[in-house]
């Protein structure tokens, strides 16, 4: 998959320049490419952390409802303050050592699963609006161009 997307792209970039200078600019290339990697994985990662601290708070909110009054205000507030504080999910962490009635931790189950889908499907609208953007963009670049090459066979043609 990578070498049918930046084989062409480093192909495009560096087809109109002197052959001394390829490796420069495919280097420039590639350091841009890793470092929009990154900087992308970062904001995806931040995004969707803020959009699973609101979604775990709502879903929280409204299945306390179904719990004992009890359980309620702990319910919400161990969910509200898990992006602050952290919280374990994986094998062994079910909450069973908690000694709590069996319904709580399948609420809280329903709680997590359904408040981290919410969160995804705000997550995945950054980076198609990232892709319709960048393409836009390139319209307008290769649009730029065939401008700037007409200009110039207009002056070699003068000249």
């Amino acid at each position: 998959m990578r070498g049918c997307i930046w084989t062409p792209v480093f192909s495009i970039a560096t087809r109109d320049l002197p052959v001394r200078l390829g490796g420069v600019a495919s280097g420039v290339i590639n350091t841009i490419q890793e470092m929009g990697g990154v900087l992308a994985s970062a904001v995806i990662g931040a995004f969707l952390q803020n959009r699973l601290a609101v979604a775990l708070h709502d879903r929280a909110v409204a299945a306390s409802g179904q719990l004992p009054e009890q359980y309620r205000a702990q319910f919400v507030d161990g969910f509200s303050h898990a992006a602050r504080t952290g919280f374990e999910v994986g094998i062994g962490q079910s909450g069973a050592n908690l000694n709590l009635p069996e319904q709580v931790q399948a609420i809280a189950h329903d709680v997590f699963t359904h408040a981290f889908v919410d969160a995804k499907h705000p997550t995945m609208v950054v980076p198609i609006v990232i892709l319709v953007v960048a393409a836009t963009a390139s319209v307008f670049v290769r649009g730029l161009r065939r401008e700037a090459m007409a200009a110039h066979e207009e002056q070699a043609a003068v000249a």
